[in-house]
């Protein structure tokens, strides 16, 4: 489904990276990591695309799992073969180890914008890149204020460092509305730090596939909080410099229409 005025998510991702490049007369260069069932389609669509001399774009892939029944067992699909899936975003640091670390660092890379692609106003705001480097961080995180019915990880102490905690780690009797903001999954990261194993918890999450319960085990990138050196940056959800609005399903994108237009609008990225 397009997001506004015929455009995919992608084609208005990559016009708003190309916006802040030639504002900062500069050439970025974008990674985007697909799942085995987007990267070979995402590379095409990328192909056909006219050149983008502000922007060196690229695609890498995650790894493949497979789903299991809740006695253990695989999972196959209504196709008879084992179901497979992506493990989610905690796969980050070792598909790039795997496929773009060397590049980058040959490049003179040495910070990373990580944003999810459904979240059509987490661009690369050089302000925010700005303080990251300028704090020494090593990760810095992008929060908003709650609203009614948020969830998600929430910066909190936990074993005397400041990390993201993701609400079901939270202890049943804690009021998790007493931490008034929550994480963006929009993360700046400094490449060097990444270059080793990360023990990220498996989250066992339950789907439905083929009107059945599977289950499938999945890493949170904001976990990388645990063993990062890492700060916060409070930054608001809407408006021109907006940064926060996540777009999942039909309902959502027809309900931020207006949203999307006002924020790339401001950014240049409606312009092409």
């Amino acid at each position: 489904m397009d997001a506004i005025r015929g455009r995919s998510f992608l084609t208005l991702k990559v016009a708003d990276l190309r916006a802040t490049a030639r504002r900062a007369a500069g050439r970025l260069p974008v990674l985007l990591m697909n799942s085995f069932a987007t990267d070979a389609p995402t590379a095409a669509l990328l192909a056909a695309q006219p050149p983008r001399p502000e922007l060196a774009l690229s695609t890498f892939a995650q790894a493949i799992s497979v789903r299991l029944t809740e006695a253990g067992d695989i999972f196959t699909g209504a196709d008879g073969h084992p179901s497979l899936y992506a493990p989610g975003h905690g796969d980050l640091t070792d598909a790039l180890r795997r496929f773009a670390l060397a590049a980058l660092r040959a490049a003179g890379v040495r910070t990373l914008v990580m944003a999810n692609l459904d979240n059509l106003a987490a661009g690369v705001e050089p302000a925010i890149v700005g303080h990251h480097r300028e704090r020494h961080a090593q990760m810095t995180v992008e929060v908003v204020r709650k609203e009614k019915g948020d969830k998600g990880g929430a910066p909190a102490l936990l074993d005397g460092r400041l990390q993201i905690v993701e609400s079901m780690r939270f202890p049943p009797t804690f009021d998790q509305d007493a931490i008034p903001v929550f994480n963006t999954n929009t993360f700046v990261l400094e490449l060097e730090p990444l270059d080793r194993d990360f023990p990220l918890d498996q989250f066992c999450v339950k789907k439905k596939v083929d009107d059945r319960d599977a289950i499938q085990f999945e890493r949170l990138a904001g976990q990388l909080s645990a063993f990062l050196e890492t700060g916060c940056i409070e930054v608001p959800r809407a408006g021109p410099d907006g940064r926060f609005l996540p777009a999942k399903d039909a309902e959502e994108i027809t309900a931020r229409r207006a949203q999307f237009e006002e924020v790339l609008g401001a950014r240049g990225a409606l312009e092409e």
